[in-house]
């Protein structure tokens, strides 16, 4: 029995991967972090739900999970304006708890209730966009969207071997300081390698933009997406009635004139519509020279 355990902890320290720095930023794990997004469609003065999943893709327990999402940013094809604290008009999140807000913390628990999640587990998050009349939008032939920001704080793994990790989406960087982060760490050509105390994903100096979001220790551990939803006034009802009659009237006339022409095929509507216009001829005023 102990010899079998012996060879249990062997093939942990030696096979399990450990929750380090650069492995929580491996895209196979923050790629389906935040997921299955669901986001309204709304006219001014409507509200409607903003869902999507939180999954803890690491194989570690996640503790202290703070995530926030953030509007930050209103787009149209000509405008841009961005969105802070001077914005009282909505839209705003609301969770039925807290006053309606530009931004929002949703609680991450397991199924128990317990602030964590285990590897593995789901949690849906969901929330309320409320916009009211004077909410800045799109028009018919414009559509306007609202961008959100996502920033996510959780604790990996247990024990000694817990770390404090730190996502953001671009939403928080400007284009400049994303230009910045994708400059090489040395110039082509060198044969010299990056120091270890910048880590680079991809082509991305996340060290760099985690000195910009002043993070502890100036690291900032992947990308999250941004997000958005669309607030736009919608076409009327009434246009599509017209088109809708016109079609069914010229159909009806494509149909009866096919008759007239070959009232072999349809002899009794030929036959009807023969009538019906002798009638209209017949109530016509006669022509005056």
């Amino acid at each position: 029995m102990r010899r079998t355990f012996v060879l249990l902890l062997v093939f942990l320290i030696a096979f399990v991967p450990r929750a380090g720095a650069h492995e929580i930023g491996s895209p196979a794990f923050v790629d389906f972090l935040l997921d299955h997004f669901v986001t309204p469609d709304l006219v001014p003065g409507q509200s409607g739900p903003f869902t999507f999943a939180f999954n803890n893709t690491y194989p570690w327990v996640m503790t202290n999970i703070t995530l926030t999402l953030e509007v930050y940013r209103y787009r149209e094809i000509d405008v841009d304006r961005p969105v802070d604290a001077t914005w009282t008009s909505g839209p705003f999140f609301f969770d039925g708890a807290a006053k309606p807000a530009l931004n929002i913390t949703p609680p991450i628990y397991n199924a128990t209730g317990q602030p964590l999640l285990n590897p593995g587990e789901i949690h849906q998050v969901s929330f309320t966009v409320v916009t009211y009349p004077e909410t800045p939008h799109g028009s018919i032939t414009a559509q306007a969207s609202y961008f959100v920001r996502t920033r996510l704080e959780f604790n990996l793994g247990q024990g000694a071997a817990m770390n404090r990790s730190y996502m953001m989406s671009k939403g928080y960087f400007t284009d400049a300081q994303f230009d910045t982060a994708r400059q090489p760490c040395l110039p082509p050509g060198s044969n010299q390698t990056c120091p270890s105390s910048i880590y680079y994903e991809g082509t991305l100096n996340l060290t760099y933009l985690g000195m910009v979001a002043n993070l502890p220790g100036g690291h900032l551990d992947a990308l999250l997406p941004d997000a958005a939803f669309s607030v736009a006034d919608r076409m009327p009802l009434w246009p599509y009635l017209v088109i809708g009659a016109a079609t069914g009237v010229c159909l009806l006339f494509a149909v009866l004139f096919y008759a007239e022409e070959n009232p072999s095929k349809y002899p009794r509507l030929a036959r009807w519509w023969l009538a019906v216009k002798g009638k209209a001829r017949q109530a016509r005023p006669p022509k005056t020279t």
